[in-house]
């Protein structure tokens, strides 16, 4: 029985943390911490997804009686099949499992509730393998990288009904160090060198965050015209651009886009206070990002919507280890990842059933 394996790494948001949603330009790093699914077809009239604790390891999306089971882990992926079966009336049964790589692989399984846009990846990969099993991508018609992101998007924005932006599944479908404008449709991406000479520390705060509640907060804030996340707004808008001269320069100075990312968290601290002294989820960021400061880090800043999750740090290779304990010292839990140019990935295995 054939099947199709997809890989997709998570992201890290280096400038520009919730500019997507509002419209405005972010700037993001892939990351080598991935997730691995299988896809294949089944005669059921339904979607089958499996995965592995301590996650949801199973749910399912019935063609019959399409609900999607909003405390299930796996409802990025029912979701994702909500939106492809809406365009696709024919779409035939499918079983999709996510699975750990073995250890003896090298390679890196992505975290969840992180803030390093585990949601988004699950999403394209699911995207991923139902057209694909499914033979339902016309090459001609689209990058198969676009077409994944924006049924991610969806199926998150539209159908779950989070106010998220598109910077996350764009981010982990094309890979890479991207500028992603999204004031315009479809959304504007530049694809820079890369950053090289240093290393991405992820700080791990062990608090999961509730996405849809931060950016539902946010939200209500900015549209009230709340003055201090209207300041931080055009502050951290501002700094976008800055960087994108950093990194559109041929010789990239890792200290100066540090810089760009210690005020850039100074706004998520201040103006959108979703860091340490989140009002609707408080957590460690604040003491991870001052402790990578204080090992030696270029820049530390939350990534992701905040109130829990992680933050990153950009430091030199030679001080990774002390940040790294550093960051254990005060609690959090440090991850060494590199920036990867490798985005959504697919294969095709035939085999007997």
């Amino acid at each position: 029985m054939a099947s199709i394996l997809c890989s997709v790494p998570g992201r890290v948001c280096l400038l520009g943390d919730h500019m997507d949603w509002l419209g405005y330009s972010v700037i993001t790093a892939s990351i080598d911490m991935k997730i691995f699914c299988e896809a294949t077809l089944n005669s059921q009239n339904r979607c089958e997804i499996f995965s592995y604790e301590p996650y949801s390891t199973f749910c399912e999306y019935s063609f019959d009686e399409p609900e999607i089971d909003m405390e299930n882990d796996l409802k990025y992926s029912q979701a994702v099949i909500q939106a492809i079966k809406k365009r696709d009336r024919d779409l035939q049964g499918i079983s999709i499992r996510f699975f750990k790589p073995p250890t003896s692989s090298g390679l890196k399984n992505l975290i969840s509730g992180k803030g390093l846009s585990s949601s988004a990846a699950l999403g394209v990969a699911t995207a991923s393998g139902v057209y694909l099993i499914s033979k339902l991508f016309n090459e001609q018609d689209k990058n198969l990288e676009d077409v994944c992101a924006e049924t991610a998007y969806v199926a998150e924005h539209d159908i779950l009904g989070i106010n998220c932006g598109r910077m996350d599944p764009y981010a982990c479908s094309k890979g890479g160090v991207l500028k992603i404008d999204c004031s315009i449709m479809p959304v504007s991406i530049n694809r820079y060198k890369g950053i090289s000479g240093c290393d991405i520390i992820v700080g791990d705060s062990k608090k999961v965050k509730d996405t849809g509640k931060i950016l539902g907060w946010l939200k209500e804030r900015y549209q009230s015209n709340e003055k201090n996340i209207t300041m931080g707004v055009e502050n951290i808008k501002g700094l976008v651009e800055k960087g994108d001269q950093v990194l559109s320069s041929g010789d990239i100075c890792p200290s100066k886009l540090g810089a760009l990312m210690n005020l850039n968290q100074k706004s998520l601290r201040e103006d959108l206070m979703v860091s340490g002294e989140c009002p609707l989820s408080p957590s460690s960021l604040d003491d991870l990002v001052d402790a990578s400061l204080d090992s030696g880090a270029y820049g530390a800043k939350v990534s992701g919507s905040g109130g829990g999750g992680c933050i990153i740090a950009l430091c030199n290779p030679k001080k990774s280890e002390k940040v790294m304990c550093a960051i254990e010292d005060v609690g959090g839990a440090a991850y060494r990842v590199k920036p990867t140019s490798r985005g959504l990935e697919c294969g095709l295995v035939t085999g007997k059933s």
